[in-house]
């Protein structure tokens, strides 16, 4: 299949995938930034967020949730650290659910506001909010 580059509908695809490329990688580098500020990894913070979200949950169901098969030492590490616990929890003994500490919950909920205020607070999140603006106008004038 041949595009034509010149087409003004493929210059609106290319655009749209390129500010979806920005967005992502601009996302990421705040994600990162985020963890590190806790002393941990993306996945850490991840599983963090996760069980915030979702509490105990059986470590296959997490590893599900995270698209990932390699939790078992981001959650040692999360549970040396004192964010989170495995163990019994509830009348099921069958299987380990991992939950959060009190301090890994605190952890969670100031991972999110630090989310919010470091999109605001960096110069790039203006970029970010203008590609997210560009995109809107672009799907709202063509679909």
């Amino acid at each position: 299949m041949d595009l034509n580059f010149k087409n003004p509908k493929v210059k609106q695809v290319q655009e749209v995938y390129q500010s979806f490329w920005a967005i992502n990688k601009t996302t990421a580098e705040f994600t990162k930034k985020n963890a590190e500020s806790f002393g941990l990894t993306l996945q850490q913070l991840s599983i963090l967020n996760t069980l915030y979200a979702v509490p105990e949950l059986i470590q296959q169901e997490l590893a599900d949730k995270l698209i990932s098969s390699t939790i078992s030492v981001s959650v040692d590490k999360l549970v040396n650290m004192g964010l989170a616990e495995r163990g019994f929890f509830g009348e099921d003994r069958r299987e380990v659910k991992v939950k959060l500490t009190l301090k890994g919950e605190e952890v969670s909920r100031t991972s999110s506001k630090n989310s919010i205020l470091i999109g605001l607070c960096f110069p790039q999140s203006k970029i970010w909010l203008m590609m997210i603006f560009n995109l809107c106008f672009v799907f709202k004038k063509n679909y």
